[in-house]
């Protein structure tokens, strides 16, 4: 089994950061975690992450030529991944992702970077390509303004500061 297309990280940079958990710093078929499920793991946040980064506008995959925003979405991919199987594999070490506050520990660290990272894209301040019809366009209030750009005055008006209030029509 190898990652997805659409995955940032790799097992190699998973082993890198949790690679102690198992003997000889490899994920294997015979290790726990395994290497498959390591990669599914991979696999599983990169299709989160993916589809944030689709309703918020961005191309999906991130090109690799967009070095800076690859590499921030390679480093959560693969701290979320890793945050993961600590938690699940290593109960003493679980976090709350609900809970704002970051706890002290490895899976907690991990996490928070994984967060960091989705805020950019959730802020939209990840500096990757946007595609052109990846976000819903805002609403734009435009009709207050006539035709020659004018301000047009209200069809009703109402005082604010009489009781009962009154409401009459304006007529231009």
């Amino acid at each position: 089994m190898a990652v997805a297309a659409n995955t940032y990280g790799t097992n190699v940079k998973v082993e890198a950061r949790i690679g102690d958990i198992v003997n000889a710093r490899n994920f294997s078929e015979s290790t726990i975690p395994t290497r498959g499920e390591v990669e599914l793991l991979l696999d599983d946040v990169a299709s989160v992450m993916n589809a944030q980064l689709s309703a918020k506008g961005f191309t999906v995959k991130v090109s690799s030529s967009d070095v800076h925003a690859f590499n921030s979405l390679v480093t959560a991919n693969v701290a979320e991944a890793s945050a993961q199987i600590l938690a699940a594999h290593f109960p003493g070490e679980a976090f709350d992702p609900d809970n704002p506050a970051r706890f002290i520990g490895r899976a907690a660290n991990f996490h928070a970077i994984y967060r960091d990272v989705m805020d950019m894209v959730e802020d939209g301040t990840l500096p990757a390509t946007r595609s052109v019809s990846g976000e819903i366009p805002k609403a734009v209030n435009t009709g207050r303004l006539n035709s020659q750009g004018n301000v047009k005055k209200p069809l009703f008006t109402r005082t604010l500061h009489e009781y009962p209030s009154v409401r009459s029509t304006t007529e231009e």
